[in-house]
C-alpha cells in the first residue's frame, strides 16, 4: 500500500515537472539570467545604475557661474578703468599739441625742408593720435563694457534657471529598484519553488504572474532612471551652451581690445618711422644756405 502511494507520488510529481518544465522552456535564458545574477555589486546587474541617484548638480554648476560673474565683474572694473587712464592720455596729449609751436615762439621762419618738416610730423602726428585717443573711451565702453554687463546680467538668469532644474533630480530611483529587488528574489524562488516542489506553489507565487509584476517594476525602475539620466544631459548641454556663450563673450572683448591697442600701436609706428625719415633727411646745410640768402644782412654779405 505505501510502495503504491510512493508511486503515485512520484509519477504526480513527474508530471508536474513536465508540466513546469513545459511552462519555462520558452524562458530558458532568463531563468539562467535572474537566477545567477543576484549580486548588487555586479556592474552587468540590472539593478546597477551608472549615474549618480543622490548627487543635485545644480549647485555645482551655480558655483561655478557665480565663479565666471566675478570674472566678469573683475573685467568690467578693469575695462572702467582703461576707460579712465584713456581719457587722462587723451588730455594731456592735446595739452602737447598746444606746446608744438616753433614758429609762433621763434622769430625766425623755418621754410619747408630741414626742422620745419620735423615740426610738421609731430604736429600731425600729435592731432592724429589724440584725436584717436579721444575715441577709445567710447568705444570701450560700447564695445567691451557693455558687452560684459549684458553677459554677466545674461549669467545671473542663466544661474536662476540652472537653480529650477534641481527638481528633476528628486526621483523615485532608490525605492523603485529596491521593489525590484524584491520582486526578483520573489520571482527567483517561485522558479526554485517550481523546480523542485512544484506542489507547494501558490497563485502568489506562481512565477508567470510574478514575471508579470517583476517586468511591470524593472519598467518602471528604467523609467526612473532614464529621467535622471535624461535631466542629467539635458543640464550638461544647457550649461555647456553658457559657457561657450561666457567665453565667446570674453574672447569677443578681448579681440576688441587687441584690435584697439594694436591701432595705437600703428600709430606709434608710424610716427617713428616718419620722423626717422625725415631725421636722417635733414641736410645740415640746407636750412642754414637758405637762411643767410635771405636774411637782409647776410644777403648783402653773399651778394658782395
Amino acid at each position: 500500500m505505501k510502495d503504491s502511494v510512493s508511486l503515485r507520488d512520484h509519477e504526480e510529481r513527474q508530471k508536474g515537472d513536465k508540466s513546469c518544465q513545459k511552462k519555462l522552456s520558452h524562458m530558458p535564458f532568463l531563468k539562467e539570467s535572474l537566477i545567477w545574477d543576484v549580486h548588487n555589486n555586479n556592474v552587468d546587474s540590472i539593478f546597477s545604475s551608472s549615474i549618480s541617484e543622490n548627487l543635485d548638480p545644480t549647485k555645482v554648476l551655480a558655483s561655478r557661474f557665480n565663479t565666471w560673474r566675478g570674472l566678469l565683474k573683475e573685467l568690467i572694473v578693469y575695462f572702467k578703468a582703461v576707460v579712465h587712464v584713456q581719457e587722462t592720455k587723451a588730455a594731456e596729449f592735446k595739452k602737447l599739441g598746444g606746446l608744438l609751436s616753433i614758429n609762433s615762439c621763434n622769430k625766425f621762419s623755418f621754410k619747408d625742408g630741414g626742422l620745419r618738416e620735423a615740426e610738421k610730423i609731430f604736429c600731425e602726428w600729435n592731432r592724429e593720435y589724440s584725436n584717436y585717443l579721444s575715441t577709445i573711451p567710447d568705444n570701450v565702453n560700447s564695445d567691451i563694457i557693455l558687452k560684459l554687463e549684458k553677459e554677466r546680467t545674461m549669467l545671473s538668469d542663466s544661474i536662476k534657471d540652472v537653480m529650477k532644474m534641481s527638481s528633476r533630480f528628486r526621483n523615485n530611483l532608490s525605492k523603485e529598484t529596491e521593489a525590484a529587488k524584491k520582486l526578483f528574489n520573489v520571482y527567483k524562488d517561485s522558479l526554485l519553488t517550481w523546480e523542485f516542489n512544484p506542489e507547494k506553489i501558490t497563485p502568489k507565487m506562481d512565477p508567470y504572474l510574478v514575471k508579470f509584476h517583476l517586468e511591470k517594476q524593472i519598467i518602471q525602475m528604467l523609467s526612473e532612471e532614464n529621467a535622471l539620466h535624461r535631466a542629467y544631459l539635458d543640464i550638461e548641454n544647457y550649461c555647456r551652451r553658457i559657457e561657450n556663450r561666457v567665453i565667446d563673450t570674453i574672447r569677443q572683448v578681448f579681440g576688441q581690445y587687441k584690435d584697439g591697442l594694436q591701432k595705437e600701436i600703428d600709430f606709434v609706428y608710424d610716427f617713428n618711422k616718419n620722423i626717422s625719415v625725415v631725421g636722417d633727411s635733414i641736410s645740415l646745410n640746407k636750412g642754414w644756405n637758405s637762411f643767410i640768402r635771405e636774411d637782409s644782412v647776410f644777403k648783402h654779405l653773399i651778394e658782395n
